[in-house]
């Protein structure tokens, strides 16, 4: 990491989507100049039972840090419950 570099963590739960943007600072340290939730029920006993919910919820929390930090956000870091889940890495374009 790198001072100045940008990092996102969104962790989508049973209950909310929250995302978090942090910076690197001086120290190597990152420091926390964004926090946003959006309350999701896609999820029930970590198994998905609604994609549209969460995709919806997790656009409106991308789309808030956004524009509070204003920043584009390219990646993030993304954790999901549930031993259900397979983790593929992917990208979107808009």
């Amino acid at each position: 990491m790198a001072i100045g570099d940008i990092i996102v963590g969104v962790d989508i739960g049973t209950t909310k989507i929250a995302t978090v943007v942090g910076e690197v600072n001086n120290f190597e340290q990152i420091e926390t100049i964004c926090n946003t939730s959006h309350k999701c029920s896609g999820l029930k006993k970590g198994k998905i039972i609604s994609e549209e919910e969460i995709s919806l919820s997790l656009e409106k929390v991308i789309k808030d840090a956004e524009n509070e930090t204003n920043l584009k956000i390219n990646s993030a870091y993304v954790t999901i419950p549930g031993k259900y889940t397979t983790i593929v890495q992917n990208s979107v374009t808009s």
